[in-house]
């Protein structure tokens, strides 16, 4: 099925919209696409049916942000459905990459349903942002993993060598290796999940620049796996909701850019995770519509 916009790539699988939205692609102010991205798994596998259920569980959660004072009932977000990609990693990246960039050229705020955590590294590459928020428990900057330099253990290390972006915050981490640790170290700012849950982390407004355009990723695994088991590599004494819920509307969102939410697999809970997941989506919504 091809897209409503007269886009040259091939979206399928929309059912239903997020948000039940049915606002064209002219008339929008946000465009989300799927990008169901299932290839670098080395856990769990089943990212690709994610997009989906996240859109699922948003049509049971009330529109407005109690947080935000907003209301998203009337939100103009365009759902143009999941890129239809390749089954060679290479090549699927560059459809998101090229998928993205083209709803951003047409002026739109941009939205990504992952997939696996890798989609983040095409969706850098083709927005450029100043600095990149990451919610995630891994650091992801492994050299290589299962003999693969591109994938969801490598991405960001690979992002920082290429010089897509080069400022960082990543929030909620707590499994790593001592490779990642040292690579990251004087190159990312890191804001652990233990610090956090001890209420002993520096404010994100004192790292993230009002000015500075933003691009924010979300691994639903930052969350304690009591509350998102249905991620791709769970790892306890991870974040609460409220903890995280704080710090997404502690980011100035006067230059958010757009977001990607990934490493959802819900085949292995009964719809908590991608309801969580849809919650953190409709929440930074609220944050950029009053922009």
């Amino acid at each position: 099925m091809k897209s409503d916009d007269g886009s040259k790539f091939l979206y399928v699988n929309r059912s239903p919209s997020f948000l039940e939205t049915q606002v064209d692609f002219d008339s929008s102010q946000f465009v989300l696409l799927g990008a169901p991205l299932d290839l670098t798994g080395t856990f769990r596998q089943g990212y690709r049916f994610a997009p989906n259920s996240i859109r699922a569980a948003s049509v049971g959660i009330e529109y407005f942000s109690p947080r935000a004072k907003r209301e998203l009932v009337d939100l103009k977000i365009a759902d143009i459905g999941d890129i239809e990609l390749s089954m060679e990693i290479k090549a699927a990246l560059k459809q998101i990459e090229e998928s993205v960039e083209e709803v951003v050229s047409r002026g739109k705020k941009v939205i990504v349903f992952g997939g696996e955590h890798t989609v983040s590294l095409p969706c850098l590459t083709a927005t450029k942002p100043d600095v990149l928020v990451v919610f995630d428990a891994h650091l992801d900057c492994r050299d290589s993993y299962k003999d693969l330099r591109v994938s969801h253990a490598t991405w960001l290390r690979r992002a920082l060598e290429s010089g897509v972006v080069e400022k960082v915050l990543h929030i909620g981490s707590r499994a790593y290796s001592m490779d990642e640790s040292d690579y990251a170290s004087g190159k990312i700012t890191v804001l652990q999940s233990l610090e956090i849950i001890k209420s002993k982390h520096r404010s994100i407004r004192d790292i993230v620049n009002e000015m500075e355009r933003c691009w924010v990723s979300f691994d639903m695994d930052v969350f304690d796996p009591a509350f998102a088991p249905a991620v791709g590599n769970p790892e306890p004494e991870g974040l609460y909701p409220t903890h995280v819920l704080d710090l997404v509307h502690d980011i100035p969102s006067k230059n958010l850019v757009g977001f990607d939410v990934t490493e959802v697999v819900p085949e292995y809970d009964h719809g908590q995770t991608s309801l969580l997941a849809s919650k953190m989506a409709i929440e930074l919504l609220a944050m950029m519509r009053g922009l």
